[in-house]
């Protein structure tokens, strides 16, 4: 990782804009971001967990937010529009939501997953299409920021028991099914 990291060291912006794969990428990333953003302010309001209630908002205000202001900020500074995103929700608490419309725990848990994953390919696109070093680095901070908080998901999600684990692979075993 130490040799990923020199390769963005020092690195300045050049003069050229960004190129079509890296724009779209951006614009792309910063769309997700702020959906992601908007759909976990609605589902925390669902939240009993306490535990889970901070793990989302921990990924809102330290990971969602502060990328979604970098992308904005790289937009700008290279004339790449704006896209149009979905507001955030406004604060409730699961008592003031009716029975039947509440989502348990283990579903918001699980839509957060969805989430980063999703977080996780945008950024791993961005980078790869990434020819500057200054969108590139960019890039490979938001892995990095969504990838350690995947981790510390992925361990409260096993805590909870809302961890989906997949089926063992036994070769040559269901060849009927």
């Amino acid at each position: 990782m130490n040799i990923i990291q020199s390769l963005f060291q020092n690195t300045q912006p050049p003069d050229s804009p960004p190129h079509v794969g890296e724009a779209f990428h951006i614009w792309t990333y910063y769309v997700e971001v702020s959906e992601s953003n908007a759909v976990l302010s609605f589902a925390v309001n669902h939240v009993t967990d306490p535990e889970l209630k901070k793990l989302i908002e921990d990924l809102r205000s330290d990971v969602l937010e502060p990328q979604r202001r970098k992308c904005e900020e790289v937009m700008k500074n290279e004339g790449i529009t704006l896209a149009p995103t979905s507001p955030e929700a406004t604060n409730t608490t699961p008592a003031e939501i009716p029975p039947g419309a509440r989502m348990p725990d283990g579903q918001v848990a699980q839509l957060t997953v969805v989430k980063v994953a999703g977080l996780l390919q945008y950024s791993n696109l961005g980078l790869l299409h990434s020819l500057r070093d200054d969108v590139g680095a960019m890039f490979y901070a938001f892995h990095h920021q969504v990838a350690a908080h995947g981790l510390m998901t992925k361990k409260l999600l096993g805590k909870k028991g809302w961890l989906r684990v997949p089926p063992q692979y036994h070769a040559g075993l269901g060849k009927n099914c």
